[in-house]
């Protein structure tokens, strides 16, 4: 049976704005980083801008 909170994390409106901004991992709270390595988003880090975008644009 697979365990879905661990696939559960929750971002701010701040944490996206800063994943949308492209910022590398040096750059981001630490908070942040420990949410994207739960999720296994580490090394999809360069994509989240595009992918984020789709949901976000003005």
């Amino acid at each position: 049976m697979i365990d879905a909170e661990r696939f559960v994390e929750e971002f701010s409106e701040e944490e996206t704005a800063l994943l949308m901004q492209g910022l590398t991992l040096d750059h981001l709270p630490t908070a942040t980083v420990r949410k994207l390595k739960k999720l296994d988003l580490i090394k999809r880090l360069d994509s989240l801008p595009r992918n984020l975008g789709i949901f976000f644009r003005k």
